[in-house]
Formats: C-alpha cells, sequence, structure tokens
C-alpha cells in the first residue's frame, strides 16, 4: 500500500510539474506582460474583455495603456508620437513591467511601432489590431473630403474647417474644450485621428523587435456599396457618385494598402522581424483569437 501511495504522490507531483512547464512553454519560457494599447480616441472597446481572457489563457499578465489624452483637455503637443512614447515609458516603469508584448488596438498602432522603435529594450514583441494605412495620401484625401468636396458641412456649420481643424493652433483648441457643446466635441475627436495622419512620416517601417501586423482590407462589394453609396451623406463627402465608383474607390484602396505591405516586407527581409496577417474589415473585432494566435507565432 505504501508503494501505491508513493506512486501516485510522485505522479501527482510530475503531473503538476509538467502543467507548468507548458504553461511555460506556452508563453516562451517566462512569464509576459500584455499591455494592451486601447483606441486613441477613448472609446471603450467592446471585444477588450475577451481579449483580456484570452491572454490571460496564455499565463501572462494583462496592463491596459490610456492615452493620456483620452477624456482630458490637452495640448496640440501632447498628440505627437514623441510625447506619447515617453508617457507609455513612465506607465511601465511605474508599474516595473519586463518582458512587454504590446498589443495595439484600431488607431493606436502607429503609436506603438513608434514607441518600440524608440524604446526597443522594453519590448518583447509587438501586434498591430490593425495597421491603417496612414499615408499623405490619406490625409490629402481627408482634405478633399472636407475642403474640396465640402464634406465640413457635416462635421461642423459654426466653425471653420481651415482655422479649427487643418491648421488649428492651441487657442483655437482651448476655444472647443471651452465650450464644450455636441460640435465640438466631434471636432475634438475627429482632430486625434488628424493629428495621427500629420505624422505619417514618422511611423517606422524598419522593425527592431518581433512585429505582427494585421492589415485590413476593405469588404466585400455589397457591403462596400451599403455603406459608402446608399448612406448619401457619406457618399457626397467622398465624392462617390455611383455604386461601381464605390467599388472602384475601394479596390484603388486595397491596392495601395497591399503596395505598402509589400514594401514593408522587403524593408524586413533582413531582419526577418515582421509577419503580416490580411484581414477583411468586418472580420477585425469579430475573433480576438487572431491576437492571442498572433502571440504564440511570435514567442514561440
Amino acid at each position: 500500500m505504501s508503494y501505491i501511495n508513493k506512486y501516485l504522490k510522485y505522479k501527482s507531483k510530475y503531473l503538476e510539474l509538467s502543467n507548468q512547464l507548458l504553461n511555460n512553454k506556452q508563453i516562451g519560457g517566462t512569464k509576459n506582460n500584455f499591455i494592451i494599447i486601447g483606441n486613441i480616441r477613448g472609446d471603450d472597446l467592446k471585444f477588450i474583455p475577451d481579449l483580456k481572457t484570452q491572454l490571460k489563457s496564455l499565463n501572462g499578465n494583462v496592463n491596459e495603456y490610456k492615452f493620456k489624452f483620452n477624456n482630458k483637455t490637452y495640448k496640440l503637443d501632447d498628440l505627437t508620437f514623441e510625447s506619447v512614447s515617453d508617457d507609455i515609458k513612465t506607465f511601465i516603469d511605474k508599474k516595473e513591467l519586463s518582458n512587454n508584448i504590446i498589443i495595439c488596438l484600431e488607431e493606436s498602432s502607429p503609436y506603438g511601432l513608434f514607441f518600440a522603435d524608440k524604446y526597443p529594450e522594453m519590448c518583447k514583441a509587438i501586434i498591430c489590431y490593425p495597421l491603417r494605412l496612414n499615408t499623405k495620401e490619406s490625409l490629402d484625401r481627408l482634405y478633399h473630403k472636407y475642403v474640396e468636396k465640402k464634406g465640413w458641412k457635416y462635421i461642423s456649420e459654426n466653425y471653420d474647417p481651415i482655422k479649427y481643424f487643418f491648421e488649428i493652433n492651441d487657442d483655437k483648441l482651448s476655444e472647443l474644450f471651452d465650450k464644450n457643446g455636441d460640435e465640438e466635441k466631434n471636432i475634438i475627436e475627429l482632430l486625434i485621428n488628424l493629428q495621427l495622419r500629420k505624422q505619417y512620416e514618422k511611423i517606422p517601417k524598419i522593425y527592431k523587435i518581433p512585429t505582427y501586423i494585421f492589415s485590413r482590407l476593405d469588404m466585400d462589394a455589397i457591403s462596400t456599396i451599403k455603406l459608402n453609396f446608399e448612406r448619401k451623406d457619406i457618399a457626397e463627402m467622398k465624392g462617390i457618385i455611383s455604386p461601381d465608383d464605390a467599388i472602384y474607390t475601394s479596390m484603388m484602396w486595397n491596392i495601395a494598402r497591399v503596395q505598402y505591405d509589400k514594401e514593408l516586407m522587403e524593408l524586413n527581409k533582413e531582419n526577418n522581424n515582421l509577419r503580416i496577417h490580411h484581414v477583411i474589415a468586418f472580420e477585425i473585432n469579430e475573433d480576438v483569437r487572431l491576437i492571442s494566435d498572433a502571440v504564440k507565432i511570435l514567442i514561440y
């Protein structure tokens, strides 16, 4: 009987040790800190709770960084990549985090890539879910949509799009914060995206750490027509005059997206740090297991 008890005790310890080793293998041999960088506009993304659950299943700690300008009065300088990167560093230093895997959501990806480029020693890997196409063309398209096509009327009736948007300064921004009505809040939210687009040249293209980019392509033809032509205010703002025009515009942006991705792959061919995963627009946020799968690919 004593031999049986010893055997069962040994077997129990063996299984416990095996499970610990399995967990360690899942996360690359050491406990990681997953740092979620949420949407720059401050929205509470609905899939974040599910994402946290998935990441915890990988036996890591989950931390969430909040942009310092979310739902607060700020200066334009607070929106720069440099300012945000230093703020993320402060966040990590205060928590004394190491083995950091950065997970960027929605429009935060360029900020995360800039941080990983400036402080690669603080990052084990980075995932962009997704990396949107921020180029000079996308910036020019915004001006074309709001000014040349007079789409600003759908945004604001009382504020000039040049003085209070494209060439805004801190004084004009303070006016918007002081009035703080629905119209002002709408402009302030769009300004965050504008300032991101203005920094397109700063977005790193050569990566110093393992990088997994989800690249979003436009959706199917029926959905594209429904969202970009049948909604007349959107169609007028974007200068889309027919269903075929909606599809053509979508196709051209998909081509530009793939061309950008090809450039990234070429630039990172030697360092082997980049993985690109193309997804259709409506698949984004549908299944956060895509992110946990990307974590496993990066750290195995």
